[in-house]
């Protein structure tokens, strides 16, 4: 039987100090969402997460043990510290999870209308969010094998104004267009549309190196670059509407890939910090980033799994022990 002796919010605190979820946020967000934590108790063969609606809660195992299905196949079996429910819950999924207790579990539950208004009322929430996911998604890619395009160059029309410098209007109309800031308000586009200025590059020159710092962000307005990861096979084309280097600036990471122009390119390049700055006064474009990142997890989980490499957390939440054993070295769980 689970030890339920976590009851009050001190002990809240350090149990979800210990989980990777949790361990990096400041204290005064930590508290707040101790505070709010819902302790349940689940039965063997109970559902924490049904698969044919949204998440309800995102759940923090205290001790027990889980499984996730998804598309009718069994993704992981979790057990302390792991959590359960964000990725779809930020991926803004109708469903496709189902997580179920594999023998009687303890369980932190934070509500999902808790978690949303935490985050648009605390910065440093969606922050610790964002860095931790884009940190696991780094980690993820290294494991693809093959080379990919980002994105699919027929998808948009391409850019009519890279003949002459482009102005703020061109910019902005470039700029909602690319996936990453289709969905976000006018006001929080032009307001990065601002940050921006265009540079150009010429064919064979290396925009950086592995393990250079990442102080700027890249948009793609015409051309092709590449990056290869040391150590894989893998190469990535990236055409225009890419973001380059955006991962990396979230993150707070060094870079992780080479990468080079293939052909001239015409780009929009701004400090990786604008783009927090921005995030913290719109909350909409900071979620709407999230879930990008959230749904690009799904995505490529699933290309590992059907390229039969070794499948990760789908809550993007590790247990301990896989941590302890170095199966996520240097790449953190995502917060929740």
């Amino acid at each position: 039987m689970p030890d339920r002796s976590l009851v009050n919010p001190m002990e809240r605190v350090l149990a979800m100090r210990a989980s990777p979820i949790f361990h990096d946020l400041p204290a005064v967000e930590l508290d707040t969402m101790a505070e709010y934590a819902r302790e349940v108790v689940y039965r063997r063969g109970d559902v924490l997460q049904s698969a044919d609606r949204p998440p309800a809660a995102i759940h923090l195992i205290v001790e027990g043990d889980v499984e996730v299905v998804r598309d009718d196949a069994v993704a992981m079996r979790l057990s302390a510290p792991a959590g359960v429910g964000a990725l779809d819950l930020f991926a803004r999924t109708d469903g496709g999870t189902r997580v179920t207790a594999l023998t009687e579990v303890l369980a932190l539950s934070f509500p999902v209308d808790l978690v949303l208004e935490i985050i648009e009322d605390q910065f440093a929430v969606l922050h610790a969010i964002l860095k931790r996911s884009a940190a696991q998604l780094i980690e993820t890619y290294a494991k693809i094998e093959g080379d990919r395009d980002i994105p699919d160059a027929s998808e948009r029309p391409p850019c009519r104004c890279v003949g002459d410098m482009m102005n703020l209007v061109e910019r902005l109309v470039f700029l909602r267009r690319m996936p990453i800031f289709a969905q976000s308000s006018l006001d929080a586009v032009t307001e990065i549309a601002r940050a921006f200025r265009e540079v150009r590059v010429p064919a064979g020159e290396t925009l950086w190196r592995v393990g250079d710092e990442a102080k700027t962000l890249l948009a793609l307005v015409d051309g092709q670059a590449l990056a290869t990861i040391p150590g894989t096979s893998s190469k990535v084309r990236y055409h225009r509407y890419s973001m380059l280097g955006a991962m990396c600036s979230l993150a707070q990471v060094p870079r992780y890939h080479d990468m080079v122009a293939v052909t001239p390119l015409v780009l929009l390049e701004a400090d990786g910090s604008r783009l927090l700055d921005v995030i913290e006064d719109n909350h909409e474009m900071g979620l709407t980033i999230l879930s990008g990142l959230a749904r690009e997890m799904i995505d490529v989980q699933r290309r590992l799994r059907d390229e039969g490499a070794r499948r990760l957390d789908w809550s993007w939440m590790p247990s301990r022990e896989a941590a302890d054993e170095g199966a996520v070295e240097d790449a953190p769980a995502p917060m929740l």
